[in-house]
């Protein structure tokens, strides 16, 4: 660690047992296997291990060490053992910084006779030196002894400044010239910026300092980091004595910064306008660029600053120079509505219709920015009143969107094209009619601009105002006579139609009065009337109909203002034209009806109004439904009571023979159906293919629905064209509630469908064990059969269906029945190869050796001819005759080889079985 050094040979120390111990270690100081090197503070007493301090204070700067026990500095260590200071942890007496800073001659001579360091610097204080603290303070007396003693003038503190540089900056001019003469380097820059004594003094507009300095030769154009030179901070800072003296001294007039900042351009940024003065009439360049384009005029009247305007003007300034987009000095002056600029520049011949890279000219941006003045003196100066921008836009098109009357009015004046567009074709009455400028609309109205000019598309000042709700530029554009019927031509939109449209009611109110059309059609054939009704806007439909507008015109779709409206479940607009008189059953060409459309979407208001105003609950739609029917099939349940109430037919049937009762039913709407459920239903009302709501709720698993079926008298065994009933269906979807509900109904639990199959065949056939297990036990025959002869646990065992198989058998099934040609159970799961259902009937004692009439196959020939090993092995085990030949004398083994089904082969060879027949190969089949 800096500062501290350990003695390589300790001496013995004599230190007290009572003294504490080493704050950092806490460890006593006597007892120790080595002895310590003990350092002490000289300036709070207190001991520390030298280890300790290393390792506490290792990396860290002087100034910031702190005594763990009294949080002092603890500076400068005494080292106990050789009695000395290390010198880099000397911690000088303050009493003599405190004596240079006061101009105390006699104590800085004390501390100079006793031997202080002239040199240290104080580290509480920015690493000042002794000089450096006289020479800030003015003190001349102090600052000669220190240089006397030796203090060094080029040393610096924290930021790298010298003596020199402090006292330029602090305006001492006698502590400045002793340094002076005392050789301190006079272009020695500081540290941290690069910055000279004379830049400190200019800075700082202390003109003596600055003189003193020029006259020892310092260089007048020595630049910081950032390019700053004496003269450039003399200008930003208007000290004008010390701008004269460096521009006397020939310091670089142009010199600037990186960013190409000149002093004549910061002294015009900042309105200095002396320093101005000087500049310009020591020729500074009065058309310098800063890496953005911008001059001294430009930054002058950006700023404002217009003494300084007038200068650059007057000593010749390039009056158009302009920004990187093309701003000009006039351009900048007329946005930011400096009217005083914007004479002078006029004045001097400035470019009146100079515009920037988007096209706008000094009168566009006096006009955006609302600065009537500057537009008066803009139009005095002979501008260009309909100069473009890119977007087509004109002063006055950019007056009359932004509102500002005054410019309008100057601009009309002056003769400004009333009726010029911008690209989108907009004029400015059109403009200022979509901004709802109502001045502006009146004042482009007296004009005389045309009432009824287009924009691209199509909208006319009138249709845009009425657009936006801007009720009084709605109100002058019709005292004007604006067309009130003007049509878009590619939809037919006029004023009344979109006011209608966007719930305008103030501008709807206006038109109506005026005498718009009031059933002028938009291109798909809707009125205003129309279009209110489908967006809800209730008081613009009432305006609407008090005027007498046609309250029952379609659209080009059949649609009409009441269907729309019910579609779109806008209650009030459906009650308002009801009781306007609308017709309450006027239909689609389809045959809907407003009454179908408000039960199809559940909007049970407008179902229950339309019913109210007589609307047929019975009308029928293309396909022959009822409101009825499809309210069921929706599940709108309170449309549906609201249906029945109103005595719809409840057995009312479609095309396809679907009712309410069965569309509720198939769709699980069980609310729906509890409703339809009475005295007047048919709960057996079926399609043309039998099927009934029952069997469409069991078909699609709905139980709630099955058991409300049921419960109101619905035949459990209606059966459909295939001849299947509930409960088959039930038993073939494995819906177990279904079938649980079914069988405890009484449904028959053996009706047999066209192909013969049960029930409990299908849910075998399936493998829905929960079911075929519910219908064993509700003692369903187990043994009948299908046409093909087929029995429960012949499907079982075809399909490898293990679990239904041994329900099957354990409900006592015959396992060994036969299909025509002789074929069991066990045969069909050796043929297939369904290794645990082989198993399975093996252990049920099934018949080993049971024969196929056609050819005498037996289960283990038909296996070796299949090749399935695992129901050999099985079947082997169970000892099936292994020699059990064809009618014919062929072997199991014979067919095996035949075949060549190698595993077999060995399995039967291993079990002792006799080759036989084996000529020719053998196919079974």
């Amino acid at each position: 660690m800096d500062g501290i050094a350990r003695n390589p040979a300790p001496k013995d120390i004599e230190v007290s047992e009572e003294a504490d111990p080493c704050p950092v270690c806490l460890i006593h100081f006597h007892g120790r296997v080595v002895a310590p090197v003990v350092v002490k503070s000289q300036c709070c007493g207190h001991l520390f291990d030298l280890d300790c301090v290393s390792k506490c204070f290792v990396d860290q700067p002087i100034g910031s060490r702190r005594c763990a026990m009294c949080r002092q500095n603890p500076m400068p260590m005494l080292n106990l053992n050789t009695g000395e200071s290390h010198p880099d942890t000397f911690f000088p007496d303050l009493t003599f910084f405190r004596a240079c800073s006061e101009g105390d001659l006699d104590q800085v001579e004390r501390s100079l006779a006793d031997g202080v360091n002239v040199n240290v610097h104080d580290i509480t204080n920015n690493d000042f030196t002794a000089l450096m603290m006289a020479s800030m303070g003015g003190h001349t007396a102090i600052v000669e002894s220190l240089i006397d003693a030796g203090a060094s003038l080029k040393a610096v503190c924290k930021n790298g400044a010298t003596a020199l540089f402090i006292t330029a900056q602090e305006n001492n001019t006698d502590c400045l010239k002793i340094l002076l003469e005392a050789g301190a380097d006079l272009n020695a820059a500081r540290i941290a910026d690069g910055a000279t004594p004379l830049f400190a003094a200019a800075a700082k507009g202390n003109t003596d300092c600055v003189k003193a300095l020029i006259e020892a030769k310092a260089n007048p154009d020595a630049q910081t980091r950032q390019g700053g030179t004496p003269l450039l901070l003399a200008a930003q800072n208007g000290n004008t004595d010390c701008v004269k003296a460096l521009i006397k001294a020939g310091a670089d007039l142009n010199a600037g910064t990186k960013d190409g900042a000149t002093p004549l351009l910061l002294a015009a940024q900042n309105g200095n306008t002396d320093c101005v003065k000087r500049l310009i009439e020591a020729k500074a360049d009065l058309n310098v660029r800063t890496k953005d384009g911008t001059t001294p005029l430009l930054i002058a009247v950006e700023t404002g600053n217009t003494d300084c305007v007038k200068l650059l003007i007057e000593a010749g300034a390039d009056l158009d120079a302009a920004l990187s987009d093309g701003a000009s000095p006039l351009i900048i002056a007329a946005e930011m509505g400096n009217t005083e600029c914007v004479k002078l520049l006029i004045e001097a011949g400035a470019d009146p219709n100079v515009q920037t890279k988007g096209g706008a000219t000094p009168l566009f941006m006096a006009a955006q920015e609302n600065h009537p003045d500057c537009v008066k003196l803009l139009i005095e100066a002979k501008t260009d009143l309909n100069a473009r921008a890119k977007d087509g836009s004109t002063p006055l098109a950019i007056a009359a969107m932004n509102g500002h009357i005054d410019c309008v009015k100057h601009l009309i004046n002056a003769g400004a094209d009333l009726n010029a567009r911008t690209e989108g074709g907009s004029s400015p009455l059109f403009i200022a009619a979509g901004n709802g400028h109502t001045d502006c609309v009146k004042a482009l109205i007296e004009a005389k601009a045309d009432l009824n000019a287009r924009a691209k598309d199509d909208f006319t000042p009138l249709i845009i105002a009425a657009a936006k709700g801007h009720t009084d530029c709605v109100k002058a554009l019709i005292e004007a006579k604006a067309d009130l019927n003007a049509r878009t031509k590619d939809g037919g939109i006029t004023a009344l139609f979109i006011a209608a449209q966007e719930n305008r009611i103030d501008c709807v109110k206006l038109l109506i009065k005026a005498g718009a059309n009031l059933n002028a059609r938009f291109k798909d054939g809707a009125t205003p009337l129309y279009i209110a009704a489908e967006m809800g806007n209730s008081d613009c439909l009432k305006a609407l109909i008090e005027a007498k507008a046609d309250i029952n015109a379609k659209a080009k779709d059949g649609v009409s203002p009441l269907f729309i409206a019910v579609q779109k479940n806008h209650t009030d607009c459906v009650k308002r034209l009801l009781n306007a008189g609308a017709d309450p059953d006027i239909g689609t060409e389809d045959g809907t009806t407003p009454l179908f459309i408000a039960a199809a979407k559940g909007h049970t208001a407008c179902v229950k109004a339309l019913l109210k105003a007589k609307a047929d609950p019975n009308a029928r739609n293309k396909d022959g439904s009822t409101p009825l029917i499809i309210a069921a099939a929706r599940g709108h349940t309170d449309c549906v009571k609201a249906l029945i109430e109103a005595k719809a037919d409840l057995n009312a049937r479609n095309k396809d023979g679907v009712t309410p009762l069965l569309i509720a039913a198939q769709e699980n709407h069980i609310d729906c159906l509890k409703l339809l459920i009475n005295d007047r239903t048919d709960p057996n009302a079926s399609l043309s293919n039998g099927c009934t709501a029952l069997f469409s709720a069991a078909a699609r698993g709905h139980t709630d629905c099955v058991k409300l079926l049921i419960h109101a008298g619905a035949n459990l065994n209606a059966r459909i064209r295939d001849g299947s009933t509930p409960l088959y269906i039930a038993a073939q979807i494995g819906n177990t509630g279904c079938v649980k509900i079914l069988i405890n109904a009484g449904a028959d639990l053996n009706a047999q469908n066209k192909d013969g199959a049960t029930p409990l065949f299908i849910a075998a056939q399936k493998n829905h064990t929960d079911c075929v297990k519910l219908l064993t036990d509700a003692k369903a025959d187990l043994n009948i059969r299908t046409k093909d002869d087929a029995t429960p646990v012949f499907i079982a065992a075809l399909n490898n269906n293990i679990d239904c198989l041994k329900i099957l058998l354990e409900a006592g099934a015959n396992l060994d029945t036969t299909l025509p040609d002789g074929s069991t159970p066990l045969f069909i799961a050796a043929h297939v190869g369904n290794t645990d259902c082989v198993e399975l009937l093996i252990n049920a004692e099934a018949d080993l050796n049971a024969r196929r009439t056609k050819d005498g196959a037996t289960p283990l020939f038909i296996a070796a001819q299949k090749g399935n090993t695992e129901c050999m092995k099985r079947l082997i085990r169970a000892e099936a005759d292994i020699n059990a030949a064809l009618w014919d004398g062929t072997t199991p083994l014979a067919i095996a080889i035949g075949m060549g089904n190698t595993d077999c082969e060995k399995l039967l060879i291993n079990a002792g079985a006799r080759q036989g027949t084996q000529e020719r190969r053998y196919v079974i089949r």
